[in-house]
């Protein structure tokens, strides 16, 4: 779904995804989580230059639901 994902921006996605406060609220990590899953993640892209740039990595291919698929890491 995202090709053009290097392995570094694969581990910024996921921590992305997997971080939480301790002190925030079911209900606000529910929020953030919707969020990054409707909008996708943001990651950071080299771009020619040295120059950096904000991308967004789809979770979730809401056009094409067969297009997604879920795996484990870390195990």
């Amino acid at each position: 779904m995202n090709p053009w994902l290097t392995p570094a921006q694969l581990d910024e996605a996921q921590r992305l995804m997997e971080h939480r406060l301790s002190t925030a609220s079911l209900l606000k990590i529910n929020e953030e989580k919707y969020f990054l899953i409707r909008d996708g993640i943001s990651v950071t892209a080299k771009i020619p230059g040295g120059k950096t740039e904000k991308k967004y990595a789809a979770v979730i291919d809401f056009q094409n639901p067969a297009n997604t698929t879920f795996s484990l890491s870390g195990s």
